[in-house]
């Protein structure tokens, strides 16, 4: 039979010696400091920089300030119940440059052939633009329908429709409603296809409407059946 020592008589290495007091006390100092620390680099690390005042922020409802908000629709889309006036704003080329500021003067904002360059290009595309905007404005029940393809295979997939509805949007749509009954139609390769797939597209958004009693495109109110370009 086993007997068991008295707690008196054990070891040692079993007691607590001083000098094994302050070693353990010291440890648990350097512990102590080590979690503080941390503590106080977590803290650091969770605070942020306070924001710099910003003296060349962009006016209130200036394009600037427009391009630096988060992506949003100038207007919901919202297509009259009595939709009947087809205005066709066809392509002449697509946009390449994120910055539209000068899309109106320099050449460089969008991908243009040889003929097209240096001819001043941009303002009439942009003026092409504005007119169907224009058009459109004078009647409630006017769709307009930016018409034109990804017609240029080294600009990359950039269709020139979506090239002029981001003009529009660029400039508000010349404080008008429009931006509200403006869509795209991103196939057409030609003057005829721009004409027929915008009829196919205002068939699509307006839906019981119909076909549009009235066709225009964005040079006036001449008949779409003309020459769109």
């Amino acid at each position: 039979m086993v007997q068991r020592r008295p707690h008196n008589t054990l070891p040692i290495h079993h007691a607590s010696s001083p000098r094994h007091r302050a070693r353990r006390r010291a440890y648990l100092d350097a512990a102590l400091k080590l979690g503080v620390a941390l503590l106080a680099l977590r803290g650091l690390a969770s605070l942020r920089p306070a924001r710099p005042v910003d003296d060349d922020a962009p006016l209130a409802g200036s394009a600037r300030e427009k391009r630096t908000k988060p992506q949003t629709r100038s207007a919901h889309f919202a297509i009259p119940a009595a939709a009947s006036h087809l205005v066709v704003v066809a392509g002449h080329a697509v946009t390449m440059g994120e910055d539209l500021s000068a899309v109106a003067r320099t050449d460089r904002d969008w991908y243009l052939l040889d003929y097209q360059r240096d001819r001043g290009a941009p303002r009439d595309f942009v003026n092409h633009i504005e007119r169907g905007v224009a058009v459109a404005a004078r009647d409630p029940n006017a769709v307009l329908v930016f018409s034109g393809g990804q017609t240029r295979r080294d600009a990359g997939p950039r269709s020139e429709a979506q090239s002029y509805w981001l003009v529009a949007e660029h400039f508000d749509w010349w404080r008008t409603n429009v931006g509200s009954r403006a869509t795209t139609e991103e196939y057409a390769r030609d003057s005829l296809e721009n004409v027929l797939f915008a009829i196919c597209r205002f068939k699509e958004v307006a839906g019981a409407s119909g076909a549009p009693r009235r066709p225009s495109t964005g040079r006036g109110d001449e008949s779409a059946a003309e020459d769109a370009r």
